[in-house]
């Protein structure tokens, strides 16, 4: 009697029990953010009342174009390694009227892209680093992110650290030094009605000057290439800084019609470093009088 009693009990505890638990969405495998919703737009888009959001370009192409005459369609000439002074192939007029001081060399490095203001969902970083032969670097690194949906802010690194390719001591003995930052804020109210762009930007860029290669009197193209060739200048130095505060804001009164007040804070130095006495003779084109 017993047995049949508990018979029933032993069953009931083995029959599995019905479950209902939680539904768990499992979302991993869409993508929310991407490159069609961090996009970015130029000052010049809203100056030509043309503003449109240009999408992140994700497509690998022309990698193997790293240095800048290649980059820029090899229409510019530097002086044989990355970072030295550079200047057009053909006459480019000055952006200003009137007398420019001319120290325009390391323009290029100053002017390699406009900047880009841009309008995040989620933060954005991008970082493009190419390690080159022979102690030859460049760096390239952004970030961006909204602090709202009307108001973006961000920062830009380039950077050029290129060791000497004639008479290098070793790794880390550099031909050109420079970093280059800005950082950058836009912002728009709810309606468009009134937009900002403003942005710092901050370059100094270090060049040790080598003159060209020394030749000796009797001296033929092939000595140019020469393992133990020797430069000319073995202590100048050029250094130039160079600063720009901007800002752009405009209030829109129609469908065409804007006002628009732009300013620029602009600074640069240049300074040229040699030790006397060490440069060839008559290399300098000046003439010494003593007093």
């Amino acid at each position: 009697m017993f047995a049949m009693v508990t018979a029933p009990w032993a069953l009931a505890q083995q029959a599995p029990e019905t479950r209902r638990g939680s539904r768990i969405i499992d979302d991993s495998t869409k993508q929310v953010y991407g490159p069609t919703t961090s996009r970015f737009f130029y000052e010049r888009d809203i100056f030509y009342n043309r503003k449109q959001l240009h999408p992140i370009d994700t497509v690998i192409r022309n990698f193997h174009r790293y240095n800048y005459v290649q980059r820029f369609e090899n229409l510019y000439q530097d002086l044989g390694n990355i970072g030295t002074a550079i200047r057009p192939l053909y006459y480019d007029a000055p952006a200003l009227v009137g007398a420019i001081p001319g120290f325009g060399a390391y323009d290029l490095y100053w002017d390699t892209e406009p900047v880009r203001y841009y309008d995040t969902k989620s933060p954005y970083s991008n970082m493009k680093v190419i390690l080159g032969g022979k102690g030859r670097s460049i760096t390239r690194a952004t970030f961006s992110r909204n602090i709202n949906p009307h108001w973006n802010f961000g920062f830009t690194y380039r950077g050029l650290f290129v060791d000497k390719q004639i008479l290098r001591r070793g790794k880390g003995d550099r031909h050109v030094k420079d970093n280059y930052y800005d950082a950058y804020t836009a912002y728009e109210t709810k309606d468009s009605t009134y937009t900002l762009t403003a942005n710092f930007r901050r370059m100094r860029h270090q060049t040790d000057e080598n003159g060209g290669v020394d030749l000796p009197t009797d001296g033929t193209f092939a000595d140019l290439f020469a393992d133990d060739s020797r430069p000319k200048l073995t202590d100048a130095e050029s250094r130039e800084l160079r600063t720009n505060f901007h800002i752009y804001h405009q209030y829109r009164v129609g469908k065409a019609l804007q006002l628009y007040h732009t300013l620029d804070k602009y600074r640069q130095s240049n300074q040229f470093f040699d030790v006397p006495g060490n440069a060839p003779e008559g290399f300098y084109d000046y003439d010494e009088v003593d007093s």
